[in-house]
């Protein structure tokens, strides 16, 4: 570190040195500060609204956000790999916002109820259904985003949604009654089993690892491509399941069947 420019710490208590003439590393002020427009809109501050009548319809020329981006290349952020548990100032500004208690501006709003909403909601569905923005930026975004999903449930399938949901009970009707006989058969019959393959994590509808069991209740909705669910099956196969299918009518034979108290085995053998 050159101690000509950088001569003294930063206030915020970070550690880190700043320039000569400065208090704060850039965006280190902003910790456990309230804004000026904190709570404010432009129904109720005439400062607020002035600003937002200013900046309304304005746009940065293409050379002034080419400039910005050119000089934030290769920019390390401040916060890069720092969380509240390793870093004071994150912790700070975290139990700062906790305790405001902030409500999101738009809770309990919807499209019908909202005319910001429904103009925003319509501004993002023609973005979505702009041709050009589908074989370009959009094209590109999804296939990054795709990647980014994979990777991440594949090192945390239990903060996917169909493990969350699962967990919790809420699954189909018919796949509950299917569950509540998979536990007369064994205790260990599990709603959105989670298997890692080898390009993705995929979700079983009722799961018994014990047993190498892989059951799937076929619904209308969710099996409509039957090619798709034959290779999903052949992976799942490939990593030693024997898959069973249900649809509408097997389940309903095999509530009549037990009826009659018929051996659930018999029925996971076909």
């Amino acid at each position: 570190m050159n101690k000509k420019y950088y001569n003294k710490k930063c206030k915020c208590g970070c550690q880190q040195y700043v320039k000569i003439g400065n208090t704060y590393i850039n965006g280190h002020n902003s910790f456990n500060r309230i804004p000026w427009n904190f709570n404010l809109t432009k129904e109720t501050d005439k400062r607020v609204n002035c600003i937002s009548k200013t900046l309304l319809g304005t746009k940065a020329s293409k050379e002034t956000r080419n400039k910005m981006s050119i000089s934030h290349k290769g920019c390390t952020p401040h916060n890069k790999g720092k969380t509240k548990e390793n870093y004071k100032p994150l912790q700070l500004s975290s139990e700062k916002l906790k305790s405001l208690k902030i409500i999101p501006w738009n809770k309990n709003l919807t499209k019908e109820t909202s005319e910001k909403i429904r103009i925003a909601a319509e501004k993002q569905k023609k973005t979505l259904n702009n041709p050009i923005w589908k074989e370009t930026i959009g094209k590109d975004a999804y296939t990054r985003m795709g990647i980014t999903k994979k990777e991440f449930y594949k090192k945390h399938p239990e903060k996917h949604a169909n493990y969350i949901m699962g967990q919790k009970g809420f699954v189909s009707k018919p796949q509950k009654e299917l569950f509540k006989i998979m536990k007369l058969f064994s205790n260990e019959a599990q709603l959105e089993y989670p298997l890692e393959l080898e390009n993705s994590t995929v979700f079983g509808d009722i799961v018994i690892p014990s047993e190498k069991l892989w059951i799937e209740y076929d619904g209308k909705h969710w099996h409509q491509d039957k090619e798709k669910d034959d290779i999903r099956q052949k992976k799942i196969e490939d990593k030693g399941f024997k898959v069973i299918r249900f649809d509408k009518e097997r389940l309903k034979l095999l509530k009549e069947e037990l009826n009659k108290d018929v051996n659930i085995r018999r029925w996971l053998n076909e």
